[in-house]
């Protein structure tokens, strides 16, 4: 979250004394991709929507409400644990898990114009964060098939998220921004606590109605 500030206070600095555009006022939807590096499940894929409207504010700013979903990736792992030995037989195990996790977002948001055709922007707001984990145990005697079980888990939280983003506007509808987003999820599972930061860079495309 201190990343998206100070980009957005930067450019602000950089750009103070540059002619303005006119601000953006009405619908929008935009489409987000980019490559999510998580805390503890590794890095992955991400991608997403959002849509919202904003009302012009100032003769360069405009502020508005969006809500939309994001999906923030999946990550598969494997772990081979050590055989198990007991009397004449070897006992052998290998775990798989698949986690996902998913996010509904619902905030406010800022775009700021200058330089006739490019822009700044900062959002923000709550997530309610759903993590999907499925496990697959392999379960062998000697050298005998394996034995398999699977578990299926859905966690849920609900948090906060915000990012920020500086882009180019290539018409009055149509606009592409660099993106850095961060999202944060603390997930319970019986007394363990697992906390889960995503730091998301990537591109959006919107598109003004």
């Amino acid at each position: 979250m201190m990343k998206s500030m100070y980009f957005a206070a930067a450019a602000a600095m950089m750009v103070s004394s540059v002619a303005t555009a006119d601000p953006v006022d009405g619908a929008f939807l935009s489409t987000n991709v980019g490559h999510g590096n998580s805390s503890s499940r590794g890095d992955g894929n991400a991608y997403g929507v959002l849509g919202g409207y904003r009302w012009a504010s100032t003769s360069s700013l405009s502020l508005g409400i969006e809500g939309g979903l994001m999906d923030l990736g999946r990550q598969d792992h494997e772990v081979h644990n050590r055989p198990l030995l007991n009397g004449p037989h070897v006992y052998y195990s290998t775990t798989r898990f698949r986690t996902t996790q998913k996010a509904l977002l619902l905030g406010v948001n800022g775009r700021w114009e200058f330089a006739e055709q490019y822009f700044v922007t900062a959002h923000g707001g709550v997530a309610r964060y759903r993590q999907g984990i499925r496990t697959k145990d392999f379960f062998a005697v000697d050298n005998g098939p394996a034995d398999v079980y699977t578990h299926r888990y859905r966690l849920y939280d609900t948090n906060y998220y915000a990012g920020a983003g500086f882009g180019f506007n290539f018409s009055p509808q149509v606009s592409l921004a660099l993106t850095y987003d961060h999202y944060v999820a603390r997930y319970r599972l019986y007394s363990f606590t697992d906390k889960v930061d995503t730091n998301v860079w990537g591109a959006s495309v919107e598109y003004r109605f």
